[in-house]
């Protein structure tokens, strides 16, 4: 008797975890849908194929940074460059290969750079929302800042290493509040807060700051300056 009452739990366990999964994907669209919106809805989004923008960091300690990035969103090619003590570094990823100069030295990207180029593609709001391919899977309802959110996984499957977020995404407006990823213990080491959202063109709406908070503490700020949309 009791081997069958736990063959009957484990039948009922196994049956209800695809269910539970197909719920999790179906909310997970549902806000991503609202995501959407709030960021100009799906037809501004897609008609976008050149984005550009500079992006000033500003550390705690006040060392600034500008990085003017130019990205083809159609072909996937992107080039950034940041003026370094060593002069004007350029990194880029289009047709010919993966390559960066410093003061027009030119040399190919390692792997690991080449990655790290490509993963902007990611975790920008606007390429990652143009990605059909992403899964986007609900965790949990839950407070951030005492606004409700959904928090939502949003991850690459196609490559060899996937990438993952999680956003916290405000249950009335749609907006992105915060993001970051969790570690080994399932807890947040950071935040990422997203602000100002405002128009950037083509009707698309987007957040032209953001705070790194570690442990309640802003240990730096991005500002997206002349952010350029265009068809």
């Amino acid at each position: 008797m009791k081997k069958a009452i736990l063959c009957l739990l484990y039948s009922l366990c196994y049956t209800l975890a695809p269910g539970q999964s197909a719920d999790a994907l179906q909310k997970g669209e549902a806000a991503r849908a609202r995501m959407v919106q709030a960021f100009g809805g799906e037809q501004a989004l897609g008609q976008a194929r050149h984005l550009s923008y500079t992006l000033v960091r500003t550390t705690a300690s006040g060392d600034t940074s500008h990085t003017l990035y130019t990205l083809d969103l159609e072909k996937r090619h992107i080039r950034t460059s940041t003026q370094t003590a060593s002069g004007t570094e350029v990194r880029s990823i289009d047709a010919t290969s993966n390559w960066k100069s410093i003061n027009g030295k030119r040399e190919e990207l390692s792997a690991q750079e080449a990655a790290a180029l490509q993963r902007t593609f990611f975790f920008n709001f606007i390429p990652m929302l143009q990605n059909r391919q992403l899964q986007y899977t609900f965790l949990r309802a839950g407070t951030y800042q005492g606004r409700p959110v959904d928090i939502v996984r949003v991850e690459e499957r196609a490559t060899q290493n996937p990438l993952t977020l999680d956003l916290f995404i405000d249950q009335q407006n749609g907006q992105v509040l915060t993001s970051s990823r969790s570690d080994s213990e399932g807890r947040y080491p950071y935040f990422a807060d997203e602000l100002v959202y405002e128009p950037v063109g083509l009707g698309v709406i987007f957040p032209l700051v953001y705070k790194m908070v570690v442990e309640g503490e802003v240990t730096s700020v991005g500002e997206f300056k002349d952010v350029t949309l265009s068809k």
